[in-house]
């Protein structure tokens, strides 16, 4: 019975053998969906692995190591696979192998991507998308959207703009410059609100730029002197008197009508009356600005009395304090203390240089910035730099002086163009003054203030905050 065995063994054996060569047609099974998904795919990469049936030919033993080590035969499908994390592909001589599926990714997707072996497809690394047939990171494509101050919220799923930068005309730009460009420089950016907002004391016009809120407030002429060009006025606000001094804009003929009657005051942004605060002749399309202003009541008179014991005499106020939005606090100048300690002497020959300097303390509750860093105005020079001119008359212009002493104008010595100071912040400013080779020998009184130029004259305040009388630094000089 053995050779009936052995028949039947070989019948066993010629049947596998029978077996082996009706193998099916060669599949690539579950590798057939490696370049098929769309993130990651094109008609051409799909056409361009087509003939991979044709070149999956299994030799007479079903061996697969044509196609490298990685590649095996799976009897149950009767086809050639490559083992886990690996897929079909060429190598370098036009070989169709087993490569790593990272290394067929980065090849096609660039060094974000990676082979998912459960879904055998190449998908972009956490972070990534695809973009531009490559993945990318989501912060490139929201910078190259919106530009360098973009961001990608993880969140929504969205591009967005930095912290203090809001999207104008496609690109992420400084949300402060975009409002000064639509509302001008007296305009902020309110990052509660996401909006643009005038900066306090300021409103929207009608051409949506942020201009100086404008409280005209109508006030009695009480008493006018057209020579001395002062007034005596009543607050129809809050029935406070004021004795004013004003300069050019309002003739005298004209200003004469208005008297007991009312005018109007243009305060500003305030409701004091100020340097700078404007008297409207309402009638007449006339203004003047007011220049000095002391405290008054209702027995001040610009008339003059008879005295027995000293003559002629003028009923006048005692000098009252001026508020206003930028002061300061002075803590030293150059010079020497004269003896009576009332003024800070130089002594100069004509066609000397003298240094001067003065140190102050920021009081204003806001920063002073450096000129270089603040916009460019059309028309208005010098826009909001804190500077040092002329006083006592203001803007007069000293012939004692060589022009060379001057920045500008020939009444503005030197503008602070340093780092900002901060309100407290204590800063130095220093400039020369060259006396006029035909100046009179003698002795001249200089009389300085601090501008915020375009803005408002500043005023002195004491260590305690308390406004002075007299917002002026003063040098007595002696020319030899």
């Amino acid at each position: 019975m053995w050779w009936r065995r052995t028949i039947l063994a070989g019948g066993v054996v010629l049947s596998l053998v029978v077996a082996w060569f009706n193998i099916p047609s060669i599949s690539y099974g579950a590798e057939s969906d490696f370049t098929a998904i769309p993130e990651v795919s094109s008609a051409n990469d799909q056409s361009a692995y087509s003939d991979y049936w044709s070149q999956l030919k299994i030799c007479s033993y079903g061996d697969c190591s044509q196609y490298g080590f990685m590649a095996y035969l799976d009897i149950l499908t009767g086809s050639c696979k490559c083992t886990s994390g690996y897929v079909f592909d060429y190598d370098f001589l036009g070989r169709l192998q087993c490569v790593f599926g990272d290394t067929v990714c980065h090849n096609k997707y660039g060094y974000n991507s990676d082979y998912n072996s459960f879904s055998n497809s190449c998908e972009c690394s956490y972070g990534y998308v695809m973009s531009g047939g490559q993945c990318t990171s989501h912060d490139k494509i929201c910078t190259d959207t919106l530009g360098y101050n973009s961001r990608y919220n993880v969140l929504t799923g969205n591009c967005e703009c930095n912290y203090g930068y809001v999207i104008d005309g496609g690109q992420c730009k400084y949300a402060q410059t975009v409002c000064h460009n639509r509302h001008g420089i007296n305009s902020r950016y309110n990052s509660l609100t996401k909006t643009c907002e005038c900066e306090s004391g300021y409103t929207m016009d009608s051409s949506s730029q942020c201009i100086k809120k404008q409280n005209n407030v109508y006030f009695t002429l009480k008493e006018l002197d057209t020579d001395t060009k002062r007034a005596i006025i009543k607050s129809d606000y809050d029935y406070r008197y004021y004795l004013v001094e004003y300069n050019s804009g309002c003739y005298s003929s004209s200003f004469r009508r208005y008297l007991n009657r009312q005018i109007v005051v243009n305060l500003g942004t305030d409701f004091y009356v100020d340097f700078w605060d404007k008297i409207v002749l309402q009638d007449d399309n006339e203004t003047c600005e007011i220049i000095d202003v002391d405290s008054a009541d209702f027995s001040t008179t610009l008339v003059e009395d008879e005295d027995t014991n000293s003559g002629v005499i003028f009923t006048l106020p005692v000098k009252q304090p001026i508020s206003g939005p930028y002061q300061y606090l002075w803590k030293a100048q150059n010079g020497t203390i004269s003896v009576d300690r009332t003024a800070h002497e130089i002594t100069a020959s004509r066609a000397d240089t003298i240094a001067m300097s003065v140190t102050l303390v920021n009081r204003s509750g806001r920063e002073i910035k450096g000129l270089s860093s603040l916009p460019a105005v059309a028309g208005k020079i010098n826009y909001g730099g804190w500077g040092l001119g002329t006083s006592k008359p203001i803007d007069n212009k000293p012939t004692w002086l060589d022009a060379s002493s001057f920045v500008i104008n020939g009444n503005r010595f030197v503008y602070y163009n340093g780092p900002d100071i901060p309100d407290g912040g204590e800063f130095t400013l220093t400039w020369n003054i060259k006396i006029s080779s035909t100046a009179a020998r003698g002795t001249y009184k200089m009389y300085l203030n601090c501008v915020k130029e375009w803005e408002n004259w500043t005023q002195q305040v004491s260590r305690d905050g308390i406004l002075l009388p007299s917002p002026d630094i003063f040098w007595r000089v002696y020319v030899n």
